[in-house]
């Protein structure tokens, strides 16, 4: 979708979500920081049903009432979304939102590895790893500033998720509360759950 309109490689670009014909299950957003709001008030009006916010300059460049701004449209309208600043989600040969192309990253094939994490960096590295030493992976998720789906959220779900029979996370910080009830849930569940912390180390 692009406010031009137009095609590309002979697909319709829609002028707007709301010109789309089917419904929408996630919407890419990747749009700068400031259009956020609007988009995902289009995604709502529109009946999208979930997004992955790509775009960065949220609360971790200083723009905490952009941040607060879409959270509050997602809680007022029961709209999920990943991000902001991530790189999204990546399920082989479903789902793909980075857009790195194949000769800047080696992507793993199908397995039962979800990896979480807070870093899209350090995402993007393990997923070269696996995908060099024959690890495969279920589903990648990159959280970024998490203002919306959190840890605990994906990890309630990755635990019923039949594809999913290891969970690993990259932690760098939980908000206050939310690493007891997170340590509480891995603690419950079935699966083993991985986590990596940051910030062992003097920087």
């Amino acid at each position: 979708m692009n406010p031009k309109g137009g095609q590309l490689h002979g697909n319709i670009i829609y002028a707007r979500i709301a010109d789309i014909p089917k419904k929408v299950d996630l919407a890419v957003i990747a749009t700068r920081a400031e259009l956020v709001p609007d988009v995902m008030t289009d995604c709502i009006k529109a009946g999208v049903r979930s997004a992955a916010v790509i775009s960065g300059g949220f609360t971790e460049g200083g723009r905490k009432d952009l941040q607060d701004r879409i959270v509050s449209l997602a809680n007022d309208a029961n709209f999920p979304f990943i991000g902001p600043n991530c790189l999204g989600v990546y399920v082989p040969l479903k789902v793909d939102t980075f857009f790195l192309p194949l000769e800047r990253m080696i992507k793993p094939e199908s397995g039962g590895v979800t990896f979480v994490s807070q870093s899209g960096g350090i995402l993007v590295d393990h997923m070269i790893k696996f995908a060099e030493q024959g690890v495969g992976m279920a589903k990648a998720i990159s959280i970024g500033n998490k203002a919306f789906i959190k840890e605990k959220e994906l990890l309630d779900y990755l635990v019923h998720d039949p594809a999913t029979k290891v969970i690993a996370y990259y932690v760098e910080g939980f908000g206050e509360g939310e690493g007891r009830e997170f340590v509480q849930a891995a603690d419950r569940s079935p699966k083993p759950v991985i986590i990596m912390k940051s910030g062992k180390t003097a920087a």
